[in-house]
């Protein structure tokens, strides 16, 4: 009994080195496209840190009260910017944009340097994708039912795209979405307005790029 015991954990030990190998040299880096607040699959994990491609990161600090701080890449210049308990943290053009907790989940945004903290939208918020001057998510109304929502990074022109939905992701002048209606992944293409379903089944955590569209 000794001897398999033995020699499970050695199989076992081997296939982990060789999974750390594997994914050592086929999964490529994870990159935050030019001018996207946002990466991958973070909002869909609740979005509790941002980068800015300059080496900064803005993120909920747990031992603070949750209040929103940044930092340098290696833990140094940590300086707190509000005490806003944030989430759906997104960083784009010298802002940080985010849903504050302690106003009912309504959308902020406030300098990197801490300055000019201000309210961009009133209500219960979330999945906060900011790309170029606007702003995508979803917003419950007063029987809880959310519906997709766009508007300028600035607070104007708010406007109701996709009904009876929720935000699942943006990328490249897309919008994608849960349709409370099955539960099903939906595109609706920006320019053009159109909607086409992509999945029949129940779909989450959406993560899209060039090479494709990975959902769970």
């Amino acid at each position: 009994m000794k001897r398999i015991f033995i020699g499970l954990i050695a199989i076992g030990i081997l296939t982990l080195a060789s999974c750390a190998v594997a994914d050592e040299t086929t999964i490529p880096p994870v990159v935050q496209a030019d001018g996207y607040g946002y990466i991958a699959g973070n909002i869909g994990q609740g979005g509790l840190m941002a980068g800015d491609l300059k080496g900064s990161v803005y993120y909920r600090s747990e031992s603070d009260h949750w209040a929103l701080y940044t930092a340098n890449l290696d833990g140094s210049e940590k300086v707190k910017l509000s005490d806003d308990r944030g989430s759906n943290i997104n960083a784009l053009g010298g802002w940080v944009y985010y849903t504050n907790f302690d106003d009912n989940f309504s959308i902020y945004k406030i300098r990197t340097d801490g300055s000019e903290r201000q309210r961009i939208v009133e209500g219960y918020c979330s999945n906060l994708y900011v790309t170029g001057d606007r702003m995508y998510f979803d917003m419950r109304d007063e029987s809880n039912m959310s519906h997709v929502y766009s508007v300028r990074t600035e607070g104007h022109d708010l406007k109701k795209i996709i009904p009876e939905a929720y935000m699942a992701y943006y990328y490249d002048d897309v919008v994608y979405y849960i349709s409370y209606n099955g539960l099903n992944l939906w595109k609706l293409d920006i320019e053009t307005d159109e909607k086409q379903k992509l999945t029949d089944n129940y779909s989450a955590y959406v993560v899209v790029d060039d090479t494709g569209i990975c959902y769970w």
